[in-house]
């Protein structure tokens, strides 16, 4: 419910505080490369996300793209291949700086709060192992390919230590996304 309400209240916000010729809206998916890092034993594991966005223009060349994703990461463990499946409701605001330059391209960055819907290994819930919350820093690039379609990368760099049993030391979380997106 807390996530629904903290939706909402974003949306509304940069509903109320722009014109309707600055902003658009859209859908997104894609595929992700995920992994832990810090002190956990793991390797890489595809998954895939998808949701929608909003952009708000501020200007010819940069815009406030807030999103709100459905992730599906995770990592392999080195020992024994089996993999931890994790489910995160994602946030980031990005801010969007088109390259004037080259025609389509652009780069991005800003902060993502993720939320932690559930955590599986090898078929158990392990979700109270973790945090609720995971906060990344996520930078990425982008191309529009037309007035509707574009394609980006985007790496998301876990800042946060997920492990919530305090064993086996500091775990972070990280994705590296490819995506496509279409414009409303």
């Amino acid at each position: 419910m807390k996530v629904k309400v903290l939706l909402l209240a974003v949306f509304a916000f940069v509903a109320m505080n722009v014109k309707g010729q600055d902003l658009k809206f859209g859908a997104k998916a894609g595929l992700g490369i995920s992994n832990m890092g810090g002190d956990a034993d793991a390797k890489s594991k595809v998954g895939f996300h998808f949701g929608g966005f909003a952009q708000y223009g501020i200007n010819e060349n940069m815009l406030i793209q807030p999103e709100v994703l459905f992730s599906f990461e995770g990592a392999k463990s080195k020992s024994d291949d089996k993999s931890i499946n994790m489910t995160y409701l994602n946030i980031p605001i990005m801010v969007v700086y088109k390259i004037g330059a080259v025609q389509g391209l652009s780069v991005e960055a800003g902060p993502q709060l993720g939320f932690l819907l559930g955590a599986k290994y090898d078929g158990n819930d392990v979700k109270d192992s973790f945090k609720g919350t995971n906060f990344s820093l996520d930078l990425g690039a982008g191309y529009a390919i037309n007035d509707n379609i574009s394609a980006g990368i985007r790496y998301c760099i876990g800042l946060s230590d997920i492990n919530d049993i305090g064993l086996g030391g500091s775990i972070t979380e990280s994705n590296f996304m490819i995506s496509l997106a279409y414009k409303f």
